[in-house]
């Protein structure tokens, strides 16, 4: 039997339990926090786990001027092949809604799919619709760089490019965070990464072999966004 590495999660539900994750609690809400940028170790390849059944679990809000809904969104890899350059994980996504009765007028509601990580070396990209590691350049995204400080930014989509820092769609690292904190636990050496808009910012939190562990974006005209933190997750031992 493989050995994991599981948080605990007491207080979701039972049917969450059976994702083999453990309890815990705490209080701390989603926040971004403000810190000082401080040195931050960073590996050559991007510290993602992308190991067979490694599995995220998030609380999940959008809302509008008129509607807000809640959702439990959970992702699960259930395929992973390593080809002699990439690292290729097949990830399952559900989303369950457990509050309010949102219609499709609302923006950003997350759905069920299936989607791929695509790791070379030190870029990992998200790729949706179709599988096809030979063309990174439709519907991909690339979600991490490392080490992120060897360029000033990298655009989430090759159209959109060349690199400059401040411009539309060119993520950057905001602010190294020596620790961070999450009702899921405290990680350490986390990156607050900021993508810019002419919409608005998106914000995200990366933690090093953890994954994603929040985010929020707010669009800057209508009222409308989303917001993200991770609850729990189970990831197997290396």
């Amino acid at each position: 039997m493989d050995k994991k590495r599981t948080l605990p999660l007491a207080w979701l539900p039972l049917w969450l339990l059976l994702l083999g994750a453990c309890t815990r609690s705490a209080s701390s809400p989603l926040a971004i926090p403000s810190l000082q940028p401080t040195p931050s170790p960073t590996p050559a390849a991007v510290p993602y786990p992308l190991a067979l059944a490694s599995t995220w679990i998030y609380d999940y809000r959008a809302y509008s001027a008129s509607q807000q809904a809640a959702w439990i969104v959970t992702e699960t890899i259930i395929k992973s092949d390593q080809q002699i350059v990439l690292l290729i994980a097949t990830v399952q996504r559900t989303a369950r809604l457990i509050d309010g009765q949102p219609d499709q007028s609302l923006p950003n509601i997350p759905k069920d799919e299936t989607f791929w990580y695509i790791l070379r070396g030190g870029e990992l990209y998200r790729q949706t619709g179709h599988l096809n590691p030979s063309d990174l350049s439709q519907n991909t995204s690339l979600e991490l760089f490392f080490p992120p400080e060897s360029v000033p930014c990298w655009y989430l989509a090759e159209s959109l490019g060349p690199l400059q820092k401040g411009e539309s769609g060119c993520r950057t690292v905001n602010t190294y965070l020596p620790s961070y904190e999450t009702v899921s636990g405290s990680f350490k050496n986390c990156l607050e990464l900021i993508t810019p808009f002419l919409s608005g910012n998106e914000l995200a939190i990366f933690c090093p072999h953890i994954g994603f562990v929040a985010g929020k974006y707010e669009h800057l005209g209508d009222v409308f966004g989303y917001e993200f933190k991770l609850l729990g997750y189970s990831l197997p031992e290396p």
